[in-house]
C-alpha cells in the first residue's frame, strides 16, 4: 500500500506534571525518526499539558518547529516545580485550595512566553488543535490554528460553519475567524478549576472568553483529533493516530466507602476519576472506530495499581518534587521499552510521511 496519502495524527493527553511520560516518549521518537517530529504529522492535537507539548510542536514562521522534542521533559523537570510551587504549610494551603485557586497561573505564562513569545495561530505553519472550555458561553472551544485569522487557503473541508457543539476556532459575531496568541490558547487550555485562575481573552465584538482548562470534556483529545483532521483532509484518506496519555490508576470505590460522601470528599475523586472515565471513552470510540472505519489507532498510556502506590508516579497532577519527577520519567521509559517494536515501526512510517500540503486539503 502507499502510505504517501496516508494522515498521520498525534494526539496529546492532559496530566498536569504527569505530562513529563509523554514528553519522554515524543523526545524518543524525535530522535527515532531524526527529525522534527511537527514535520512528520499532518495534525497534532493537546490538551492541558498535552496543549503545552502540543504547542511547542509548533513550527513558526522562521519554519523551526518551537521547541525541539528533546527538550520536552526538561521543561517538565526544570520548569515544573517554578510552575507547581510546593506549599510550606499543607493545612493552610488545603483551606487557600478551598478558597481559590492552588497556583498561580502567572508563573505557568512566564514559561510559556519564554517558549513562544507572542506568536499568533495564524503565523503556526503545521495544524495544531488545542481544547479549552468557555464558561461564559457554556461550550467547547477548540483552537484550530488552520482557521485563525481567515487564513482561507487552509479552510476545512467544505467551509463548514464553525458553530454549533465544538467551536471550531472561535468567530467574531460576523462570523471573521478570530486570531489569538498561542500562548493564551496553551493557557486556557491548562487552566484546571481550583489549580489555576481561569483565562480572560477578549472578544472583537467587546465581550470576552472566560476559557478553563478542555479536560472538562477532551482530557484525551483524540476523537476531537479524528474528526478535525476528517474535517481537514475529507474521507478518503487513511488516518493513522498516535494517541499518547500520562497513565492513570486503577482507583475501586466500593459503595460503602462513597454513600456517604459530601462536596469535600468527592473533589479530588473527581478531579481524577471522571477524567479518567471520559479518556477511557474516548480510547474505546477510537477503537470501534478502527473496526469499521479508515482508521488505525495506536494507545501508548501506563496504567499503576493503586496497592503499589509508593512505586508509582503520584496521581496528583501538580506533584513536582523531585522523587516523583523521577518516577515520571522511569515511567515514560519503561513504556518505551514495552512498546519499542512497534514504536520503531511507527517511527520509520513517519520518516517517510510527508504531511499533505495544505492545497490539497479536500474542498468538495
Amino acid at each position: 500500500m502507499d502510505h504517501s496519502e496516508d494522515i498521520w495524527v498525534l494526539s496529546i493527553d492532559g496530566g498536569g506534571i504527569r505530562g513529563l511520560i509523554s514528553a519522554e516518549i515524543l523526545a524518543w521518537l524525535e530522535t527515532e525518526i531524526g527529525q522534527p517530529i511537527s514535520s512528520c504529522f499532518d495534525l497534532i492535537a493537546g490538551t492541558s499539558s498535552g496543549s503545552v507539548i502540543a504547542g511547542g510542536l509548533a513550527i513558526g514562521p522562521d519554519g523551526n518547529q518551537l521547541v525541539a522534542a528533546s527538550d520536552l521533559p526538561e521543561f517538565f523537570t526544570q520548569d515544573g516545580p517554578s510552575i507547581f510551587r510546593p506549599k510550606p504549610f499543607p493545612v493552610v494551603s488545603a483551606i487557600r485550595w478551598l478558597l481559590g485557586p492552588k497556583h498561580n497561573i502567572d508563573d505557568l505564562r512566564t514559561v510559556l512566553e519564554r517558549q513562544a513569545g507572542d506568536l499568533m495561530l495564524s503565523q503556526i505553519r503545521n495544524n495544531i488543535l488545542l481544547t479549552a472550555y468557555d464558561m461564559r458561553l457554556g461550550r467547547p472551544v477548540l483552537f484550530q490554528s488552520w482557521l485563525a485569522g481567515g487564513r482561507e487557503h487552509q479552510a476545512d473541508m467544505n467551509r463548514r460553519s464553525g458553530r454549533g457543539l465544538m467551536e471550531f476556532c472561535p468567530t467574531q459575531c460576523s462570523g471573521d475567524r478570530e486570531d489569538f496568541r498561542l500562548v493564551d490558547a496553551m493557557l486556557a487550555s491548562t487552566s484546571v478549576p481550583t489549580y489555576f485562575a481561569p483565562v480572560r481573552i477578549p472578544r472583537n465584538d467587546d465581550e470576552h472568553y472566560a476559557l478553563i482548562d478542555g479536560f472538562v470534556f477532551a482530557i484525551n483529545p483524540v476523537v476531537s483529533a479524528y474528526f478535525a483532521a476528517r474535517r481537514l483532509y475529507g474521507p478518503s484518506r487513511k488516518v493513522k493516530i498516535l494517541s499518547v496519555g500520562t497513565g492513570k490508576y486503577e482507583r475501586q470505590y466500593n459503595y460503602d466507602m462513597i454513600k456517604g460522601w459530601g462536596a469535600a470528599k468527592w473533589l479530588q475523586p473527581m478531579l481524577q476519576v471522571f477524567p479518567d472515565g471520559m479518556s477511557d471513552a474516548s480510547e474505546t470510540y477510537m477503537q470501534w472506530m478502527s473496526e469499521v472505519a479508515d482508521v488505525e489507532y495506536f494507545r501508548l498510556s501506563a496504567v499503576f495499581d493503586m496497592e503499589r502506590r509508593s512505586e508509582n508516579p503520584s496521581p496528583d497532577m501538580d506533584d513536582a518534587s523531585p522523587d516523583n519527577l523521577r518516577k515520571l520519567s522511569e515511567t515514560g521509559k519503561q513504556l518505551i521499552e514495552e512498546n519499542k517494536e512497534i514504536l520503531r515501526a511507527i517511527a520509520q512510517q513517519l520518516s517517510m510521511n510527508e504531511p499533505v500540503a495544505t492545497s490539497e486539503v479536500a474542498t468538495g
